[in-house]
């Protein structure tokens, strides 16, 4: 089996949200989002209001978000679940805008977890 190329953090980082800001102020990288342009400027506004370092939980509001980061430990994507009733919709995106897979839904059937392509 090989080795995963793709390793997600769940904790959220001041530093993290910078390096979204960017992506998302990049219009090759919004163009493909289904988020508001005004995303960027969003986050910016938060990461000047709150002085934490750790700011997971407000990316966590509305679900679960994760930053993807390469085998050298690079940022190179996020993955955001969003709860739709009682399964959650997976939003995966890399920085260079290229979608890395479509959406899918998650279920939970008798405990396993199934996904569906939508």
């Amino acid at each position: 089996m090989k080795e995963p190329f793709i390793f997600l953090c769940s904790e959220i980082s001041r530093e993290n949200a910078v390096t979204l800001i960017k992506w998302l102020k990049d219009e090759e990288v919004r163009r493909y989002l289904s988020d508001s342009q005004s995303v960027s400027n969003d986050i910016e506004q938060v990461v000047n209001r709150v002085n934490l370092p750790i700011l997971t939980h407000l990316f966590n509001q509305n679900g679960r978000f994760y930053m993807a980061y390469n085998k050298q430990n690079v940022p190179v994507g996020f993955v955001r679940l969003i709860k739709k009733g009682d399964a959650y919709e997976i939003i995966i995106r890399n920085s260079l805008a290229v979608i890395l897979s479509t959406t899918y839904l998650i279920g939970i059937l008798t405990g396993q977890l199934i996904l569906k392509s939508l």
